[in-house]
């Protein structure tokens, strides 16, 4: 995309953070997406066109664009029988997920990446979305995906985890989940009010008029519509995991110093529902001072040779390689709380130093970290967590796999 800006994500903290974390009706500005698709093709070939219709482009190269923030599959060269589904965060793109699809599909995995409703085009068009039209879609793909591989795996980040999380919950076919800074739990309880404020407003921060709310990747706010909606999944995964255990092989990954979720809180109860022994938690950070299982690994997020002060909420699922968001990425993340001048040396300085949202480096400038360091070793434990979850072959070469009988009515 050589015609593409460099940008700054400029949102300040409190309710902006809140915005940015968080089946059409009537009020929506647009015709929604088709709701049933006969194969995976088919809802790829009819969101594209969508999008393609109904996007604010951000930049000059569209083609480009349009393939960042449309559902895609990465086939394996040489297929295993398993698939995973990845769902992405609110107000995020199927391109949250680029660098992990391309690397599973080389092990043999088939990839597909949804688009949740809503996404995609323009935050206005978030504007009536529910929750259930993200379950819906989700429910539709994952049935899909089962009549092409015999065995499946879902995962997600941020809003995307606790829909994937609550998805296997309900469905015993599923082989595992994979969870990347899942939102169950967040550090602000100004989430409680989404629900009355949506009676009075439609934005906690309106789309501002140079770019309509809309990066290459992302929206840079959304409407009170969409916060509900998130916090619609935050309390179906929050209720799940407060009552119910998991047995399936799962890996769940979080940042000490993630500025939206409260990972403390979840690394304990993931900890504890979490019973396999197969399942594994990564928790960047410094070393937990309490006792956990053998399931807990941690690795340091303060790696001053890199000039990395702590690991941010966005982090975790891109490689240091990556284009865009990697070491020598063309995006750098600068906050909006700087003076005019800081601002400037946080988009030009060569020895910038990397953190979450809002980190500072003693008197230093401080953009957001974009990439994970240990994406190669993360991406190893994911592989291994789901070879645990593998049904393997019998002596014949033949996987069963047994659907449930209904009961008989009489």
């Amino acid at each position: 995309m050589k015609n593409l800006p460099r940008y700054s994500i400029c949102v300040g903290l409190g309710s902006a953070v809140l915005a940015l974390l968080l089946s059409c009706s009537s009020d929506a500005p647009l015709l929604c997406i088709p709701s049933s698709h006969e194969s995976y093709e088919d809802y790829v070939a009819k969101t594209t066109e969508f999008v393609s219709q109904n996007r604010r482009f951000s930049s000059e190269d569209r083609q480009t664009e349009l393939k960042y923030n449309s559902p895609y599959e990465v086939k394996p060269e040489h297929p295993n029988g398993r698939g995973i589904l990845l769902i992405h965060g609110l107000g995020d793109s199927p391109w949250t997920f680029r660098d992990i699809a391309n690397r599973l599909a080389k092990e043999g995995y088939l990839v597909r990446v949804v688009l949740l409703p809503g996404h995609g085009t323009k935050p206005q068009d978030m504007i009536g979305v529910s929750s259930e039209s993200w379950e819906k879609l989700i429910a539709e793909q994952m049935a899909l995906l089962k009549k092409d591989v015999p065995q499946v795996w879902i995962g997600g980040f941020s809003t995307g985890g606790n829909l994937a999380y609550e998805y296997a919950n309900k469905d015993e076919s599923v082989r595992g989940v994979v969870l990347f800074s899942p939102a169950v739990e967040l550090k602000s309880s100004l989430i409680k009010l989404a629900p009355l404020v949506n009676k009075f407003v439609t934005w906690l921060l309106s789309p501002d008029e140079k770019t309509g709310g809309v990066l290459p990747f992302r929206y840079t706010t959304v409407p009170m519509d969409a916060i509900v909606s998130f916090k619609h999944t935050m309390d179906a995964a929050d209720d799940i995991l407060s009552k119910a255990r998991y047995d399936k092989p799962s890996i769940v990954m979080l940042s000490e110093h993630d500025s939206i979720v409260d990972t403390k809180s979840l690394i304990d109860r993931f900890d504890k529902q979490l019973t396999s022994p197969e399942s594994v938690i990564i928790w960047y950070g410094n070393q937990p001072e309490k006792s956990f299982s053998n399931k807990v690994v941690s690795k340091p997020d303060y790696i001053p040779k890199e000039r990395i002060q702590s690991f941010a909420h966005m982090s975790l699922t891109y490689s240091p390689d990556n284009e865009w968001y990697g070491r020598q990425g063309k995006y750098r993340f600068c906050r909006n709380s700087m003076s005019e001048e800081d601002y400037n040396k946080c988009m030009t300085d060569k020895e910038i130093w990397y953190g979450a949202w809002g980190a500072k480096h003693g008197n230093k400038i401080s953009a957001r970290l974009t990439f994970n360091p240990y994406f190669d070793w993360q991406m190893q434990k994911i592989l291994d967590t789901l070879e645990a979850g593998a049904i393997k072959p019998d002596a014949y070469g033949i996987i069963e796999i047994v659907e449930p009988v209904e009961k008989s009515s009489k």
